[in-house]
């Protein structure tokens, strides 16, 4: 059975590994939207990733019922009862609020499994570009760079094909400082949460945007020629 969300508003944050989507999520957090008890510090992350613990591993979980992994994720999923019942607490949980969200970037390939639970529900995306999330998983998790860039490819490829199955706002994090604020305050704006934008978008710092050289990695024509379809998408298209 689905959980009733009328009254309520559940959003889900939707972006590659090391793309943003703290960033976005932490905005969205000072703006109002309730994330529950997120991670708010890091070794790689000084603000947190902005994650609940128990919402990646059940999603691990799933993908690796599935036979994948976040490095290796699999668009045709399985799961079992428990997962389900798992899911339906979380939601229940945070669906206390009025407003509230969940983010992890693993959602790209989950997301179907998460609103099977919803009755309703709104998506949000940030991207960047290749060569940069390849820099970062490299510091983070010693990734190789192919193999980064072959992992960007196939979750912006998913966030693509989620994108036109139903549109959704997406968030460049590329843009330079002032571009991107303007992005989240507009987005905030959309979601109901104009009286919060000024303590949504302070909560970036762009000193804590690393790794903003695109320039001395291999680039995949692949990762290149979606990244430009990225670029291509309506930022906040007509719901």
């Amino acid at each position: 059975m689905k959980m009733e969300t009328q009254g309520h508003q559940c959003i889900f944050i939707l972006g590659m590994h090391r793309s943003g989507t703290s960033c976005l999520a932490g905005i969205m957090q000072a703006a109002g939207v309730e994330l529950g008890e997120v991670r708010r510090s890091s070794t790689h992350n000084p603000k947190g990733n902005r994650e609940l613990p128990a919402v990646w591993r059940l999603n691990d979980a799933i993908l690796a019922e599935s036979g994948g992994s976040w490095k290796e994720p699999r668009r045709s999923l399985r799961w079992r009862l428990e997962h389900e019942h798992e899911r339906d607490r979380i939601l229940s949980g945070l669906g206390r609020h009025s407003i509230w969200g969940i983010k992890d970037p693993r959602l790209l390939f989950t997301l179907d499994f998460w609103t099977a639970g919803l009755s309703s529900y709104r998506v949000v995306a940030i991207f960047r570009h290749p060569v940069r999330v390849a820099k970062s998983l490299f510091a983070r998790e010693a990734l190789p760079q192919h193999q980064a860039l072959a992992l960007w490819s196939s979750y912006n490829q998913r966030l693509i094909d989620l994108y036109q199955r139903r549109p959704f706002p997406v968030v460049c994090f590329d843009a330079a400082a002032e571009t991107l604020r303007r992005s989240c305050a507009s987005l905030l704006v959309r979601l109901g949460l104009g009286d919060r934008v000024d303590a949504g978008v302070a909560f970036f710092e762009e000193h804590l945007r690393r790794h903003r050289d695109s320039h001395g990695a291999a680039e995949t024509e692949e990762a290149m020629a979606l990244y430009r379809r990225l670029l291509q998408l309506p930022a906040l298209p007509v719901a």
